[in-house]
């Protein structure tokens, strides 16, 4: 079944309340009073595999115009939506947001959590510091730091971090 949702404000909107919990509950979005909110990378997930047809202003977008518009509000996409798809892909569900000083929160089964920092390996500068803040950031909750390094292919590799205790 393909969704119907329309670009608004950098994201895409599924008003159709049926499609709308169906995606949700696949954990797609986030819900609102007018209808489900897809993040970019979602809704380019989505429509990459089938499962959307975005609109704007009436006209049907094509996955490459959909990409551009995004790119043009965020030159980082790309990177981040390869990370995105890597996950869905590997199984994970993750959900784009800034929590915690990271790009993603993911989830896979009952107790798997991941909170993932994305970093371009050509242009992203990160110090020993940032990657302590990072872990220091996620203490109390029920997430590991994973680094998401992306390079010039869009290839992805993962580096997991964790704050050491105690003596040695």
């Amino acid at each position: 079944m393909t969704v119907t949702g329309e670009l608004r404000e950098g994201k895409v909107l599924v008003r159709n309340k049926r499609q709308a919990n169906r995606l949700y509950s696949s954990m797609y979005g986030k819900p609102s009073r007018e209808g489900l909110w897809l993040w970019p990378e979602e809704a380019t997930f989505l429509c990459e595999v089938g499962r959307l047809e975005v609109k704007r202003e009436g006209e049907r977008l094509t996955l490459d115009r959909l990409i551009e518009a995004f790119l043009r509000e965020d030159p980082r996409f790309p990177v981040r939506y390869a990370v995105y798809a890597d996950l869905r892909q590997r199984g994970w569900k993750p959900k784009p947001g800034r929590r915690f000083g990271t790009d993603f929160r993911a989830f896979r089964g009952e107790d798997e959590r991941i909170a993932v920092k994305v970093l371009h390996e050509e242009t992203d500068d990160f110090t020993p510091e940032d990657v302590l803040r990072w872990v220091r950031s996620l203490r109390g909750t029920e997430f590991d730091l994973v680094v998401a390094v992306v390079d010039n292919d869009f290839d992805v590799n993962y580096y997991e971090f964790e704050e050491l205790t105690g003596s040695l």
